[in-house]
């Protein structure tokens, strides 16, 4: 418990600024969407910890050392796609740890036509309340960002 004390100090203390960017792209009709989640290392651990994904043998020196399926998991909690009405999972490829950036980079097998596309985004809204989860979504016929706050978790990208 004052592990999980220390390093909420330290993220304090650390950077004032709550922020997580997210990309979701999908070229063409035919493929997946790919999605990349960036936000500070230990917003990241401090998220975890509070949700109960992260436990103390996963951390080291303020850092997340886990698993990257505990990653994985975490994404599919707080950030939730909605594809033509069904909820689609996002897959870990590939994952940065740097010291003070983590990069997730993930991919949502729906490789079908979307007539609707809604995200909810909840990193850290449930910690910060200046929270902000910035989104850019690009397809072959789209560019969309949308700001997401704790007070706006839910936005419809694309309806038809």
């Amino acid at each position: 418990m004052l592990k999980i004390i220390v390093i909420y100090l330290i993220t304090m203390l650390y950077h004032p600024v709550h922020v997580s960017m997210t990309g979701i792209h999908k070229q063409t009709e035919g493929e997946a969407y790919t999605m990349t989640v960036r936000m500070f290392s230990d917003d990241l651990l401090l998220d975890m910890v509070h949700r109960g994904i992260a436990e103390e043998e996963h951390i080291t020196d303020h850092s997340f050392i886990g698993p990257d399926e505990l990653l994985e998991a975490y994404i599919n909690d707080r950030i939730e796609i909605i594809i033509n009405g069904s909820r689609h999972k996002a897959d870990i490829k590939e994952v940065e740890k740097l010291e003070l950036e983590t990069v997730m980079k993930l991919e949502i097998d729906f490789k079908g036509t979307t007539d609707s596309l809604t995200v909810h985004n909840r990193i850290l809204t449930s910690v910060y309340n200046d929270q902000i989860n910035l989104l850019i979504y690009k397809d072959m016929n789209n560019e969309i960002a949308v700001k997401f706050t704790p007070d706006h978790v839910k936005e419809e990208i694309l309806s038809k």
